[in-house]
């Protein structure tokens, strides 16, 4: 695609202007309403501009990012899981709730399949898939759809995308292509890679070509739309962790779109990855999906993002966390309706763009809801609460980091926290590491002179505990290389614990754990399991709600929820000693959480 070109499609009614607007057609009486949308499995988005794609040319692209944002609920693997159930339900993980590409990962969140028939139940659905794990993670929802294949080669996917364009009636398709990502994987960019973009572009060719046939027999408008699922880092092999690279991919549509689609928006309070966050969500796909055929959005449903067609919604919606409010950017000259949970707590400008929130917000996570013009964006802010703690180099005291960048010492000895505490990361402790404090999700003392730091952008830290400081070369990536075994979760991790020096529990979110072999160098499975009261005994009921955990002898471990309340498990007896979680307060954990 050597030229973005605002060039337009002729799949719609004849008109006077090709450039027209969904916007400005959906009011067409007599008009059937159709949409393609194509997925392209680990296409780089710049990678695009390299070659000959006179088809990708015919499409209005934009940039736009995946991967949620990072240090929020909403932060998810840059993986093909992940990715595709984002797509398709217009929300990310801590919703749908697909974490990583294994299949014992179901969707929980309601796809498009499920919104169109719900809709109009004679909707005719179409799903093909060349990576069968797609349709395994929405197994609940293929009921949904009228025809569904699955595996198979690129060709063999157009092939029947073909037929049922030629031969059946679809409403809705999604194709879904995967060599790109293959080829990535096997031999990074190069020759091959390139090859696999060409051949893309042929494909689309081949499916708007037929589109355009059908709309010369019939009255059909038509809808298409390009994207994929995650980008991919360095020489293009990898993908999988919060980098710029990985977080950034495209969405093409052959209409020209509103401001969501069109604009960035530098003023968003999260600059980082090199500003992604100005740039559309993926989750804007489903919700223009929904209003290109006339489905109204309910703020119940609590849809990350607003659609890229039709009236301006409200966009970029996260939380502003220097000033504890809710930040969205809007120049709607009407209103905007702010829900907590559903249930509407304000109504203001929408050109205000942010409403406060209280900031000792209680010990549960709450979904806000900005609503503006029956557009919805939502976000989930939690609570305070513990995300690391590890024992400190002589064991006589812990180090415990909070969500919001501060840390504190403990003694354990006289069973307080220390006076002074708690504070800001700086240059004075921590020290090379202190611009990933707020990244550390799991704390793990490896010996008694060095700790291992685990980051929710899928890299790790090695700190030298005698001498205060982060050592060289690091942060590295956790890979099968590094933690052989570990790297489909390296994102996913928020606890670990030693076993007899042994073994590792690494905690993953959404009740997972993977075990480590120290002996062995490398995980016990190549897959995460879920509790059970064989593994370990009482945890199940709390598995989802796990904050962080941290080693506290050779006997104890802690297990802190997100509500901040507790754990105490014996590692010797194998069993949670106490048999519901105790609140952490003045009584039980003197300074820490009450400081």
């Amino acid at each position: 695609m050597k030229y973005l070109l605002i060039f337009i499609l002729c799949v719609g009614v004849c008109r006077p202007s090709v450039q027209a607007s969904v916007l400005e057609i959906q009011d067409s009486a007599h008009v059937k309403k159709k949409v393609l949308l194509i997925g392209i499995d680990g296409l780089q988005f710049e990678k695009i501009n390299t070659q000959s794609t006179p088809n990708f040319d015919a499409f209005k692209i934009v940039k736009a990012y995946v991967g949620g944002i990072v240090g929020t609920p909403s932060q998810q693997t840059t993986g093909s899981g992940p990715g595709w159930m984002t797509i398709l339900t217009g929300v990310w993980n801590d919703k749908h709730g697909v974490i990583s590409n294994d299949t014992y990962n179901k969707c929980k969140a309601k796809t498009v399949f499920q919104y169109l028939k719900e809709h109009n139940p004679n909707s005719s659905i179409t799903s093909i898939a060349t990576w069968m794990p797609i349709h395994d993670f929405v197994h609940g929802q293929m009921r949904y759809v009228d025809r569904r294949y699955d595996g198979g080669t690129d060709e063999d996917a157009t092939k029947k995308a073909l037929d049922e364009l030629n031969i059946n009636d679809p409403d809705f398709m999604f194709v879904q292509y995967s060599s790109p990502d293959v080829i990535g994987h096997g031999s990074g960019y190069g020759k091959d890679y390139d090859e696999s973009i060409r051949a893309m572009d042929t494909y689309i060719g081949k499916l708007t070509k037929a589109v355009r046939e059908r709309v010369k027999k019939n009255k059909e408008e038509w809808l298409i739309i390009l994207t994929t699922d995650h980008g991919r880092r360095g020489d293009g092999h990898h993908h999988g962790s919060q980098t710029a690279e990985e977080k950034t991919v495209f969405v093409g549509m052959n209409v020209l779109g509103n401001e969501e689609f069109n604009t960035t928006i530098s003023e968003v309070p999260n600059k980082d990855y090199d500003s992604i966050y100005k740039y559309p969500p993926v989750t804007s796909i489903l919700p223009t999906i929904l209003t290109y055929f006339n489905i109204k959005i309910d703020r119940d449903w609590q849809l990350s993002s607003p659609s890229f067609i039709g009236k301006e919604g409200p966009r970029r919606v996260m939380i502003n966390t220097q000033k504890n409010a809710i930040y969205w950017y809007s120049t709607d000259p009407g209103e905007a309706k702010i829900y907590k949970d559903n249930q509407l707590i304000a109504t203001v400008p929408a050109k205000h763009g942010a409403y406060p929130i209280d900031p000792n917000i209680d010990d549960a996570p709450h979904g806000y809801t900005v609503m503006i013009n029956g557009q919805s964006g939502s976000v989930t802010r939690d609570h305070f609460r513990i995300i690391g703690a590890t024992n400190w180099n002589d064991k006589r005291r812990a180090l415990f980091i909070f969500n919001n960048s501060t840390y504190l010492f403990y003694d354990k000895v006289n069973n307080k926290s220390e006076l002074g505490y708690p504070k800001s990361f700086s240059k004075d402790f921590y020290m090379g590491g202190e611009e990933y404090a707020e990244k550390t999700e799991a704390v793990l003392n490896w010996d008694d002179t060095s700790m291992f730091m685990f980051l929710n952008d899928g890299r790790y830290m090695r700190y030298n505990l005698i001498k205060n400081k982060l050592e060289k070369g690091y942060p590295k990536d956790i890979n099968n290389n590094t933690w052989p075994g570990l790297e489909p979760y390296k994102n996913e991790i928020i606890g670990a614990v030693k076993m007899d020096n042994k073994k590792v529990y690494f905690f993953l979110r959404y009740g997972l754990y993977i075990v480590f072999d120290m002996q062995r160098n490398r995980t016990e499975t190549t897959y995460a399991k879920e509790y059970n009261e064989k593994t370990l005994p009482g945890l199940q009921p709390y598995a989802s709600k796990i904050s962080t955990t941290t080693d506290w002898s050779s006997q104890y471990f802690y297990i802190f929820l997100k509500d901040n309340t507790f754990l105490r498990y014996d590692k010797l007896k194998n069993k949670v000693m106490n048999d519901v979680p105790v609140v952490i307060d003045d009584k039980t954990w003197p300074g820490l959480i009450n400081h």
